[in-house]
């Protein structure tokens, strides 16, 4: 855990411009947000040459979780959660540009409940694919998911990009 300081700056102003009055109230305060504890792990295993399932859990001490704005304690009511996902990697062998490379094809599930009340749940299907040379890869990857248990049924998605180059590789 560890504690995220900030500086808050408020202003209050009252103006009657016909009566002449500009009454101004400013104030500052040390804004201090408590993050919770976060325990994971996870595992992998190699169904031989090309494939690969994983999983992973981590969870977050959100009850512990506490905030301090202007001088006043917010109260958070808050709950432990534990996120969990898996998924699996097929990686394919494919000779791209002239050169061999690995192309893999990814999948996944992930449950992420909300530390909130009324208790909620998010819950993804992710899908991912890239490039793999031995120096340098490209990844595309997103998630597409919807909230079970608020009665709102909001829906939650998002892409990433990741490119990566390992130095001392040698060329791709």
């Amino acid at each position: 855990p560890y504690v995220k300081k900030g500086e808050g700056r408020s202003l209050l102003r009252y103006e009657v411009p016909e009566a002449g009055t500009d009454i101004r109230t400013a104030a500052e305060a040390d804004n201090s947000y408590r993050q919770p504890w976060v325990l994971g792990a996870g595992c992998a295993w190699r169904l031989g040459a090309a494939w690969i399932v994983a999983a992973e859990a981590a969870w977050f001490g959100w009850s512990a979780y506490e905030v301090e704005y202007f001088d006043e304690p917010l109260v958070r009511a808050f709950r432990n959660v534990v996120r969990a996902g898996a998924g699996a990697e097929y990686l394919a062998q494919a000779e791209v540009f002239g050169r061999p490379a690995g192309i893999p094809f990814r999948v996944g599930f992930a449950i992420d409940p909300q530390p909130t009340s009324p208790r909620s749940t998010y819950a993804a299907v992710t899908l991912g694919t890239g490039l793999r040379y031995p120096a340098l890869s490209l990844d595309i990857s997103g998630s597409l998911g919807r909230e079970y248990g608020s009665g709102d049924r909001l829906k939650a998605g998002k892409i990433i990009l990741t490119l990566r180059y390992i130095f001392g590789e040698g060329p791709s």
